[in-house]
This record gives C-alpha cells, structure tokens and sequence, in this order.
C-alpha cells in the first residue's frame, strides 16, 4: 500500500527537499494542493524531481481552469524527464473568498459556481480527459458527494476518499482503486490538539499502525496523510511511517 503526504502550504525548504525527506521516511509521493496565489506546481516538480528516485507526485487541480489537453501535454513532458511520476487529483475543493475575484475562465463554470455545479462538471471532466486520444496520467476524483460517489464507483474512477466517510463503512470502494485521506495525530496520551479538521482522528501508535494495516487489508490503493496537524506533529508522524515500513 502506498503513502503518501498531503501538502497544503508553502514549502519553505522547497519540493525537491521535502519531497527527499519523505522518501527517506518511506513515503511513496506527496500531494501538492491548488491555490490560486500558490503558483505553479508543475514548474516546480519539473524543476526538482529525480529521475533515480521513484516518488510520485499528485497534483491537485480544479478541474474548470485548464482544458485536458493541455493538462496531458504538461504531463507528458514531465513524463519526458522521468516516467511514470505524476498523477492528477480533480477535485471542487474548499474555495477561499478572496480567490472568488481572480477570474480568468473560459467555462461556465467557475470559482463562483455552486458545489453540485462544480462536481458535475469535475464528473464530466474526468470522463473527457479518461477518453482523450493522446497519453493521459493517472488521475484521482475527490468528493465527498454522495451522488458523485456513485457516479465514479458506476464509471470505476479511482477516488480518494475522507476519512469521514471511510470510517463510515457506508460505501464499498473494494472494487476500485481508493486512496484514504485522513489527518491523524498520534500520541501516547489522550491530550489532543483543537480539532480542525473532519478528516481528523487521534490514535496511539499501535491504533495508527493497525489504522494503516486495515486499510491495506481492505484494499486501499494507498493513504493520504494530511499536513492538517500541528507542526509538533510533523516529525512525529514521518518518522512513525519509517518505523511502520520497517
């Protein structure tokens, strides 16, 4: 099963030197959020990625801002320096205020757009870009909308799903390829920090590590750690995943 870390700031280090220090710790590939003031994460993985290593890289995408012709020809390049590294999460996603008044689109779909607008256009989107007559990298669809859900389980669209509803047993996601997206924080005591997330859930080492193990054993493509936690928390949980990967 894979692991992989879920970025949603700025990394001050840079990609390349996060991205080398949780391959140290037995990650498998990072994801790297969309934000419309965050720049462009493509140029960056282009920049910093290794060909001698096998970390892989997912990139958020709101789906409206950029056609899927495109979004594979940039792929394909990056594919030209490494194979086989990129994949590609579209999503709705958690659109902030000020990015309401950024514009720039073509569709009519925007920022501005409703949820169910947004997730059916990301569901249209994703069976374009599966049909596309040219080479496309493996994508994942984020959702946590029940009707979506459907729609990707009946078109088998790998999905990653919150933990919220992974724990719900509700869904049966056995028969395609799902990755948990969960933000866990792991102590020995039952001290937790404020809880900012939905997705969140307070373990103790041997709980996180059986966490791990039953999502494996159930058929989870991987898990998605999520940088939602504390910063006293951070290498705490890069260095559990080194021990539990021992």
């Amino acid at each position: 099963m894979k692991i992989f870390w879920f970025q949603t700031s700025k990394i001050a280090e840079g990609v390349g030197q996060r991205s080398k220090q949780l391959e140290e710790h037995g990650f498998d590939g990072i994801m790297l959020t969309y934000h419309v003031f965050g720049g462009d994460h493509f140029t960056r993985i282009a920049r910093s990625i290794d060909p001698e290593s096998n970390f892989h890289y997912i990139v958020a995408m709101r789906p409206y801002v950029i056609s899927g012709q495109y979004l594979a020809m940039i792929c394909n390049s990056i594919n030209e320096i490494s194979p086989n590294r990129i994949s590609i999460n579209l999503l709705t996603g958690f659109i902030k205020e000020k990015e309401k008044g950024v514009g720039g689109f073509l569709s009519n779909v925007t920022d501005k757009s409703s949820p169910a607008e947004r997730s059916q256009y990301m569901l249209d989107y994703a069976e374009m870009f599966r049909s596309l007559s040219l080479p496309t990298p493996d994508f994942y669809v984020s959702t946590s909308n029940e009707q979506a859900i459907g729609v990707c389980q009946e078109k088998n669209f790998p999905i990653i799903v919150q933990y919220s509803l992974y724990k719900q047993n509700k869904y049966d996601f056995k028969n395609i390829k799902h990755v948990v997206s969960i933000c866990p924080t792991v102590r020995d005591d039952d001290k937790a920090f404020v809880n900012r997330t939905m997705d969140y859930e307070l373990f103790n080492k041997q709980e996180f590590f059986n966490f791990l193990d039953q999502c494996k054993n159930n058929g989870a493509y991987g898990i998605l750690i999520s940088e939602d936690v504390p910063n006293s928390e951070y290498d705490r949980l890069i260095s559990l995943i080194k021990e539990y990967r021992v």
